[in-house]
This record gives structure tokens, sequence and C-alpha cells, in this order.
């Protein structure tokens, strides 16, 4: 929609020469790199390289400009670790404790702990829930990731564009002051109660699509029990 107000730029965001070229000029910063599940899974290094390197980078790029700058967070509620019924509700002030081998949210909490600890003087933490985009029924089905679901684990899902409206009505409304009192913070980001499902509700909706039932086409014992990101 802006073509002319959009300027790409390709680095390494585990490269701190990248980042503070890429946070030059800026008054807000964004950070959604991320590895995530099944890839972090399988690629230990490349995950700390991109969760919390690259977290630690733009902060340090940050503080070394000498310049108020917003930094927006993007973490993860699985931080939290696995929550399966009738463990349904998640508070920012739980405890955050990865799953078992869960690397991608290992890192992701070293990294807002490095943001909390970094003496930023504006940032804000979104713990995001599990996105829904249009590509995911697609994706799990050559990836594995759906084996990774509890049958019982509890979801609050968000769509992607939702998650987009968010970061632009927080620049718009910060730069308009209409914001005070929501920086220095952290907040758990869910799409609200029409979102909430089980790990098997969600299976069945997506197989409704495609004309089939879950219990037709898995057996109960494919999926993991618990440890779900």
């Amino acid at each position: 929609k802006y073509p002319s107000r959009i300027q790409a730029f390709k680095g390494d965001i585990a490269n701190y020469e990248d980042c503070e070229k890429l946070i030059e000029g800026a008054d807000y910063v964004i950070n959604c790199a991320s590895k995530i599940p099944p890839k972090s899974d399988h690629d230990p290094k490349g995950t700390y390289l991109s969760n919390f390197i690259g977290t630690k980078n733009i902060v340090d790029a940050i503080n070394a400009s000498g310049r108020e700058i917003g930094y927006v967070h993007i973490a993860t509620v699985a931080m939290y670790g696995d929550r399966s019924y009738p463990t349904c509700w998640i508070r920012v002030g739980d405890p955050v404790i990865s799953s078992d081998y869960d690397y991608y949210s290992l890192y992701k909490l070293k990294a807002e702990r490095y943001v909390l600890e970094s003496g930023l003087k504006k940032f804000v933490s979104l713990r995001q829930t599990a996105v829904l985009h249009k590509y995911m029924f697609t994706n799990n089905l050559k990836d594995g990731l759906m084996f990774h679901t509890t049958w019982n684990g509890t979801l609050e899902w968000v769509t992607d564009c939702d998650s987009g409206r968010l970061c632009t009505n927080l620049v718009e409304r910060d730069v308009n002051g209409g914001l005070e009192g929501l920086w220095n913070k952290i907040y758990n980001i869910g799409g609200g109660s029409e979102c909430r499902v089980t790990g098997f509700e969600t299976f069945e909706q997506c197989f409704r699509l495609a004309g089939s039932k879950t219990k037709k086409i898995f057996n109960p014992n494919w999926n993991i029990t618990r440890n779900f990101h």
C-alpha cells in the first residue's frame, strides 16, 4: 500500500553492525525476528543466534545510539511452559519455565530478560500466543508440527492480521500521545474468548474444512502428551 515508504534491508540480526545500520534514524523498532518450531528444534545454535543474540544486538545498538527509540519486543507465551487442561489461564506474573527441549522459548526467555535488565528507557514486551495464518494448516501437514500439539492443550489463538494491527495501533497512538502508562511493561497477547480452544478442537475445525474428522485420521498416541511449546 505504501511502497515509497518501505526500505528493504538485508542483513544478519546476529551481526551487531547490521543491527546498528538497521535502527539508524528509527523512532520505533518492532523486533519480530525469531526462529520458531519446528526449525528451532533442529537448529539450537541458529535459534540462540536469532532469538537471543539478535535481540541483544538490537537493544545494545539502541542504547549506544543515545536516542530514545520505542522498542517493541515480541516474546511468546511459550515461556510459561506447557499448559494443558485444566491449567488454562496464564498471568504475566506466573513463573516462566520453558518446556523440556524447547530451544525456542528458552532463548526467547533469555532475550526478554536481557531487555528488562538493559536499561532501555522505552520498551514493551508482548508475549504472543499462537498465531493463526492462512498457511498454517498446509505448513503443519509438511513439517510435522501438528504432532507437537497436545490434545488437551489450552490455546487462545490470535491472527497474523490482528497482531499486525496491534503494532500499527501501538505506534500510531503513541505518536498521538494516547498510550500513557503502556511502556516499560509486559503483556500477554491473545485473540479473546472466541479464540479459545483445545488442541483437539483446533484439529477438528481444520479437518472439517477438508471434509473429514480428526478421529478418522489420527490415533490418540501419535501426539505428545506434554512439553508443547
